[in-house]
């Protein structure tokens, strides 16, 4: 399939119409959600991280990695526990998390 001699394809939209008739269009032809084809801004990344830090609540790090109070917490417990609550957090809320190298 040639899709550079395909009318319409390479050329832009005049109004929404001719954008939704697209997307509909482009939705049919390959069986892809039309929900899946509307535009949603990028998010406005240090607004999720400031939320996500305004939900966590203090974290009783013995309690939650089952140990007595004679036992040392070390700092792979912080670091795993803290990274797991974090990861709840964001999953609840529905937002997305990677990791950038």
């Amino acid at each position: 399939m040639n899709l550079i001699n395909q009318p319409g394809l390479c050329s832009a939209p005049d109004n929404q119409n001719d954008l939704e008739n697209n997307q509909e269009s482009i939705s049919e032809k390959f069986d892809i959600p039309i929900e899946d084809l509307k535009y949603t801004p990028p998010a406005n990344h240090s607004g999720i991280i400031n939320s996500l830090l305004n939900e966590l609540k203090p974290i009783d790090f013995r309690e939650v990695a089952n140990l007595d109070s004679t036992e040392v917490i070390s700092r792979k417990h912080y670091v795993i526990i803290s990274s797991e609550v974090i990861l709840e957090t964001a999953q609840k809320r529905n937002w997305s998390l990677c990791m950038n190298n």
